[in-house]
């Protein structure tokens, strides 16, 4: 557990410093990269890493940081499918969800929002016709 607060703490100190350069993304990538390989981790650490997904988040997001975060959390439910902390991240992603739309319903007004963006948020809708229109588009 100390090495476990050890990585946290590292990140909280890199981060910060990375994120307005080219680094930041390649730094948060490793940290969910860092997650998704880790045999297992406590709740209580587990939650820790969450409230700091949701702190950056939380602080004036990129396009870019959103992504890199709900892809994040989502292969972290994946991995984690019949385990007990996939409430955990199940929770988290709903709450991050629902402060992105949120947050994009201000950005962008009406349907503005580009065509990937919204197929990666919200997978429940199926393909737009937008993106179907790509698809067929391809095969022609």
């Amino acid at each position: 557990m100390l090495g476990e607060r050890k990585s946290l703490e590292y990140f909280r100190n890199v981060y910060p410093q990375s994120r307005s350069t080219s680094e930041g993304p390649i730094v948060l990538q490793k940290l969910i990269s860092y997650l998704a390989r880790k045999e297992s981790a406590s709740l209580e650490l587990l939650n820790l890493w969450c409230n700091e997904l949701d702190n950056i988040l939380s602080n004036e997001p990129t396009k870019g940081e959103w992504t890199i975060i709900t892809y994040g959390l989502h292969t972290l439910m994946l991995k984690s499918h019949g385990r007990n902390e996939i409430s955990l991240i199940r929770s988290t992603l709903n709450q991050l969800m629902e402060k992105m739309e949120f947050s994009d319903r201000v950005q962008f007004p009406g349907d503005d929002l580009p065509v990937w963006y919204r197929e990666m948020f919200a997978p429940h809708t199926g393909f737009s016709t937008e993106l179907c229109k790509f698809r067929h588009a391809e095969h022609d």
